[in-house]
């Protein structure tokens, strides 16, 4: 009898026969585990469109990871700048505080900080008798800015003006920060006032004055703003009688001619 041919038992043939199934990595398994503790007419959609569902999840989980490394970028970025604008602020040479100034604006730009910088710079330059440098800076940031920013830079160039002798352009300045809504109106108001004072304009001084105690009835320089009007007020007043006097001054006497019988 010849002999019967013996099953091929070698470990190639049993995965021929016996497939495998592929390891599951830990990921996985923690989701079977979700999967399972869930009823079933939620697992069976969820199991059919897992590849959908779970590309979202990576996209969402990928777009918050990137967010947090941006966002911890850019606090990282700020608060370098913060810390440098500081080391500026508590300079009390404006030369030195003006290099440190735009070394931040140079290293840090498009931050917060960098920002407050350029008008701080501003500032800096007109400490430093650099009229015309503080003025270009804060015209610079009156283009680059808007908002509180920009009505800052108003009244830095407001302040340039003053300090070149234009006392009228420093009136419209403030006057255009006074009309405003931008935190910064009642001190316009009050810059209004004292400039137009000076340049003889009381009308606009007591108006400016006036505007200051309806928009900031609680202030602690109220009884200085009464004390201003009442002066302004009393001159004003004597202004009006000089003129009288004068006017009258200068009328010729009437001559009264006797009528003929």
């Amino acid at each position: 009898m010849s002999e019967q041919p013996r099953p091929d038992n070698s470990p190639e043939r049993n995965e021929e026969q016996v497939p495998q199934e592929p390891q599951k990595t830990p990921a996985q398994e923690i989701i079977d585990e979700i999967l399972e503790g869930l009823p079933q007419w939620l697992r069976e959609p969820l199991v059919q469109n897992f590849r959908q569902i779970f590309a979202v999840i990576t996209c969402v989980l990928l777009a918050v990871a990137l967010w947090s490394g941006y966002k911890g970028f850019v606090e990282r970025g700020e608060n370098a700048a913060s810390a440098q604008l500081g080391t500026a602020i508590h300079t009390a040479n404006p030369r030195e505080r003006m290099d440190l100034l735009e070394k931040v604006i140079n290293e840090h730009g498009n931050t917060d900080a960098s920002e407050h910088a350029l008008l701080l710079l501003g500032a800096a330059a007109r400490d430093a008798g650099d009229i015309d440098i503080a003025a270009e800076y804060f015209n610079r940031a009156l283009d680059e800015f808007d908002g509180t920013l920009h009505d800052s830079a108003l009244m830095g160039l407001g302040y340039c003006a003053e300090e070149k002798g234009n006392p009228s352009g420093a009136a419209d300045r403030f006057s255009t920060v006074a009309g405003s809504a931008s935190g910064y109106e009642t001190v316009a108001m009050l810059d209004l006032a004292r400039v137009s004072a000076a340049a003889g304009n009381t009308k606009a001084a007591l108006e400016a004055y006036e505007k200051f105690m309806a928009a900031a009835p609680m202030s602690s320089q109220l009884d200085f703003v009464r004390f201003e009007i009442m002066k302004l007020s009393a001159e004003s007043e004597k202004n009006v009688k000089t003129e009288e006097k004068k006017v009258k001054t200068e009328q010729p006497e009437q001559v009264t001619v006797p009528e003929k019988e």
